[in-house]
């Protein structure tokens, strides 16, 4: 949290609103880690408007889906779910496929919250595709765990 407050004191003394949006959602996203959603929130909002200004769409994506995220940890399922559309068609617009795959695996994260298995394996295996595709390691065993999770919950061994 120090060094991403000392990067924003930066780029707001440089009067860089990009830096500062980017670093509002990193900040926001660090917040929302340490389950303080009430500062979560208000920091995300900063960066979805600081993103939305300076038309940093990529960061506008991804902000969008931290703040979806937070909604989705709160049971606010059609929040969340609208949330991560939105994520979803910016980051496919700017073509940003580890973003597009992060959005679809936090569809399968909602659908799973709500006991929907099937529906969250079929957005995990979409998601899982991708991150594959562009060889993002990280994104690929992150999904593979969800995946785990999901059959475990299924009670599904084999």
């Amino acid at each position: 949290l120090k060094l991403l407050q000392e990067s924003l004191t930066i780029y707001r003394q440089q009067g860089n609103q990009r830096g500062e949006g980017e670093t509002l959602t990193l900040l926001g996203d660090a917040y929302f880690v340490l389950n303080d959603h009430p500062k979560a929130l208000e920091i995300l909002q900063q960066a979805l408007t600081l993103n939305r200004v300076t038309r940093n769409r990529q960061f506008e994506g991804r902000t969008l889906n931290v703040i979806g995220d937070l909604r989705n940890s709160l049971n606010q399922y059609p929040a969340a779910l609208t949330l991560f559309e939105q994520a979803l068609s910016l980051r496919r617009s700017v073509k940003d496929d580890r973003g597009e795959a992060d959005s679809i695996a936090s569809f399968g994260n909602v659908y799973e919250r709500q006991g929907q298995y099937d529906r969250a394996l079929e957005r995990y295996q979409q998601a899982l595709k991708i991150f594959r595709r562009v060889g993002d390691r990280w994104g690929e065993v992150l999904v593979l765990n969800f995946m785990g999770r999901v059959y475990r919950l299924q009670g599904r061994y084999d």
